[in-house]
């Protein structure tokens, strides 16, 4: 049994480290947008909290989806639904990186992305 717990461990923290390697180009992108715009402060708010949401793993997902649920729950009951959705946190988060590079990339055709 420790076997497994170890190979489940290690594709875990596999799985995690692909996920950011994959995500260093586009972060790098935004980095760079950034600074050559001198970092406005909406778009460097909404970066900061993507990159915390991209820095926590599977685990604590899963943890924040169970708190979340709590209240409305029974301990021998499932996830609430719409805190199961925390679950995919890492992909919402990835998603959430691709829209912001997306949105803040609009400045160089030519408009400037305002964020009201």
């Amino acid at each position: 049994m420790p076997v497994l717990a170890a190979l489940v461990l290690a594709t875990r923290t596999a799985v995690f480290l692909l996920h950011l390697v994959l995500l260093l180009m586009p972060a790098a992108q935004l980095v760079n947008w950034l600074h050559i715009h001198r970092y406005p402060r909406m778009p460097t708010v909404l970066a900061a909290i993507v990159a915390m949401a991209l820095c926590l793993d599977d685990g604590t997902w899963r943890d924040l989806a169970r708190l979340a649920s709590t209240p409305w729950t029974a301990p021998d009951q499932a996830d609430a639904p719409i805190a199961a959705l925390l679950t995919l946190g890492q992909s919402l988060a990835a998603g959430a990186l691709g829209l912001l590079l997306a949105y803040v990339s609009l400045s160089r055709s030519g408009r400037e992305p305002t964020f009201s």
